[in-house]
């Protein structure tokens, strides 16, 4: 049998139960500050830290995602270059429409109606593939008086009829009827075909006057 040394004092049953319930209760103490290092933002400054940090990490991922998905499509324009083109291929696609509908479309009918038939005979389209919003989110204006079309944005300000405003200006006869020369001739694939949405290539042209409508 083991002997303890003679300095050892030895601990009555009561005096054992005491130390076992000191050290459960010192456990449970350690134990509960450990617990306090959860992910409550509420609680927590340091996980509060950790949220942001890894918030930032993603959105610097998604914005890097993004600019190189922009490169490789080639869209390096600016808005406002973006605007003007995208105006003048609903311009010239306005056009075919009427060039193959003998009218223009109805400010009822819109530019829906170079998207999907309106139950116009002869409609050759879709003449785009469908109308997006322009580069800040706004729909792109129709109007028609008598037989004066036009198709605008209200640029950067998002208000009509302000010095930013864009207005499409009116295609060759020669854009207009390219897609006639094109279509008997086998499609190639391209990088604009691949681009869900994407308007047709146009050359880029200049802004016009604001009408007044009605």
């Amino acid at each position: 049998m083991m002997q303890l040394p003679a300095n050892v004092p030895v601990l009555s049953p009561k005096e054992r139960k005491q130390v076992k319930e000191q050290i459960a209760r010192d456990a449970e103490h350690q134990r509960r500050a450990i617990g306090t290092l959860s992910f409550r933002p509420g609680r927590n400054p340091f996980a509060i830290a950790i949220v942001v940090l890894i918030l930032l990490a993603v959105g610097s991922l998604l914005t890097n995602r993004s600019g190189t998905m922009r490169q490789a499509r080639g869209d390096t324009r600016s808005p406002r270059m973006r605007a003007i083109d995208e105006l003048l291929a609903l311009r010239t696609a306005v056009e075919r429409f009427r060039r193959d509908c003998g009218r223009y479309p109805t400010v009822q009918e819109g530019l829906v109606a170079i998207v999907r038939d309106p139950g116009v005979t002869n409609w050759g389209g879709p003449y785009v593939n469908f109308v997006k919003p322009d580069p800040w989110r706004n729909r792109y204006v129709y109007g028609l008086v008598s037989d004066s079309v036009t198709v605008l944005s209200w640029g950067p300000d998002r208000k009509p009829r302000t010095a930013d405003d864009l207005v499409a200006c009116e295609p060759d006869p020669d854009e207009i009827n390219a897609d006639l020369e094109t279509k008997d001739e086998p499609e190639e694939e391209s990088l604009q075909e691949t681009i869900p949405g994407a308007l047709p290539p146009v050359r880029i042209g200049g802004a016009g006057i604001i009408p007044s409508f009605p």
